[in-house]
């Protein structure tokens, strides 16, 4: 059984980004890249005094300047998904993936809304309307998984909300009609079928696998947690949880303290 505490949280002309190859300065590109895309008034006193401070929009290369998601891979390769278009940026320039009309190995949908690296350092690209999309790194190409409504143990629906992995190895879909299971080194795929209904056909926001092993999977009204035999537990209906809607985000501590934010405040979970 896990214990939950709630508290309350707080509230020009193009320019080359000359930054070598190297892990550690690709790193810090990133970084700089993060608060001028993200969230400009936060950066730190230290960050804005750096020797320089790069701005990239479209005359740069970006696709799109709606940026749903950005991952740094282990590669030191950033990837920026965006409102129209995939991009992978090398600390040079930016690569775009859109779909291209006919072509089944190119990314499904110019949409996308999440990004997935797992432990085998295979990347997953959720998408809006058409489904996952997982980059084969040496074909660069794109093998994509949708729903089909004549194969139940198709992807639950085309519309992608979030990615994870969980400590078993298994890839975890949340879609805005369910939720989704996929073993990436078979394929197999199928829908979450158990109990309760709700959460089989819920608008998932978002998905967490924790170091015991359980998959955290939240909603607009709640909060499940699906243990590593596939016991599923509510807790819309514990006194901590009244009142707390939206909940999306998540943060494990090495402690076992596991965060999500929801409204209003943040609920803290020990998973001890």
């Amino acid at each position: 059984m896990v214990r939950l505490r709630w508290g309350y949280g707080l509230a020009s002309g193009r320019r080359r980004w000359r930054v070598r190859r190297g892990f550690a300065r690709r790193r810090a590109s990133v970084v700089v890249l993060l608060c001028v895309l993200l969230a400009p008034p936060v950066c730190s006193e230290s960050l804005q005094t750096a020797d320089s401070i790069g701005q990239f929009t479209v005359r740069d290369g970006l696709s799109q300047i709606t940026i749903r998601e950005l991952h740094q891979d282990r590669r030191g390769f950033l990837w920026v998904a965006t409102g129209d278009g995939l991009n992978r940026f090398d600390g040079f320039e930016f690569k775009v993936y859109r779909h291209r009309r006919g072509d089944p190995t190119s990314l499904p949908g110019n949409e996308v809304m999440s990004i997935l690296e797992d432990r085998d350092d295979v990347l997953w690209f959720g998408t809006r309307s058409s489904g996952v999309a997982r980059w084969d790194r040496s074909l660069d190409r794109f093998l994509t998984y949708r729903h089909d409504p004549q194969d139940p143990e198709s992807l639950a629906d085309d519309r992608v909300v979030v990615l994870t992995q969980t400590r078993d190895g298994l890839m975890w879909i949340g879609t805005q009609r369910g939720l989704t299971r996929l073993n990436p080194q078979t394929g197999e795929i199928g829908p979450f079928r158990g109990e309760p209904r709700a959460l089989a056909e819920a608008w998932i926001t978002g998905l967490w696998g924790d170091s015991k092993g359980a998959l955290w999977v939240s909603t607009a009204e709640d909060l499940f947690r699906i243990g590593a035999a596939g016991a599923v537990e509510s807790f819309a209906d514990r006194v901590q949880f009244k009142g707390v809607t939206h909940p999306r985000v998540f943060l494990e501590e090495a402690s076992g303290v596991l965060w999500v934010s929801g409204w209003p405040g943040l609920l803290r979970v020990d998973l001890n």
